[in-house]
């Protein structure tokens, strides 16, 4: 998922948003932003605090391999984790660029061509 977001590869459904001023598209932009890292905050937290019951109780799969729980659980961890980090870069790259210039400008990845 993080990958996918520095590449700006997730489907947004812009439909209303290119009719709005440039200002306002710019906003939503960052709020989008914003909401995708608390998106990834809460669900590492959870995913998180999950691997580590996993873990204390030696919870293993009811496949015949009997795999560790908190093997795969700490992967999708480390996954929501890197989303968080990169929607936290992502968001402080653009108010960082943004202040070098002096005008608000929309965040790296959410670039859109011109209409």
């Amino acid at each position: 998922m993080a990958y996918t977001l520095r590449t700006g590869g997730h489907v947004r459904i812009d439909a209303l948003l290119i009719h709005l001023p440039k200002r306002i598209q710019i906003v939503l932009d960052y709020a989008a932003i914003a909401m995708i890292g608390c998106f990834g905050y809460v669900l590492s937290l959870y995913v998180w605090s999950m691997t580590y019951d996993s873990f204390v109780l030696g919870a293993r799969a009811t496949s015949l391999i009997r795999t560790p729980l908190f093997i795969p659980q700490s992967l999708m961890g480390l996954g929501f984790t890197i989303l968080t980090l990169e929607a936290a870069i992502i968001f402080a790259a653009g108010l960082l660029g943004s202040t070098v210039h002096g005008t608000l400008e929309s965040p790296p990845v959410l670039n859109r061509p011109a209409p």
